[in-house]
């Protein structure tokens, strides 16, 4: 078991290579790990991007869309309800395409406001020392 938020800063820290050397593949694990105990959004966006993109493991357009969902769904996370809406929309990664899907959480987002994204954006800026 473990820590959600302690294995997902793990993953961080070997994502960005700020105080651990940077291992895309260790990160992911990190990521994966977290995501699997679903104690919040962004360990479930974090593996997710990984997956995605294939940034330390093997690109999985459909398990990503299904964890971009999860941290969407069960924890409100802006960033992945705009993910997935991409998903759905473009219906990449052999996902089908739902656009109505896709319009529910294009709504979502429209809902919260680009403000969610900018607070997002400024929290990471301070993480990564750019905020000033």
């Amino acid at each position: 078991a473990g820590s959600a938020k302690a294995l997902n800063g793990l993953g961080y820290e070997y994502f960005y290579g700020n105080h651990l050397p940077k291992n895309s593949t260790k990160a992911y694990g990190y990521f994966a790990e977290a995501a699997r105990l679903d104690a919040d959004g962004d360990s479930n966006f974090n593996a997710a991007h990984c997956l995605a993109h294939g940034i330390g493991v093997e690109k999985n357009v459909k398990e990503a869309a299904r964890l971009y969902e999860r941290a969407a769904t069960r924890h409100g996370h802006f960033d992945a309800a705009y993910e997935i809406a991409l998903v759905k929309h473009e219906g990449s990664g052999r996902t089908g395409r739902d656009v109505n899907r896709a319009r529910e959480f294009f709504e979502a987002c429209a809902r919260a406001g680009w403000a969610a994204r900018d607070v997002r954006a400024g929290f990471d800026a301070y993480l990564r020392g750019d905020a000033g």
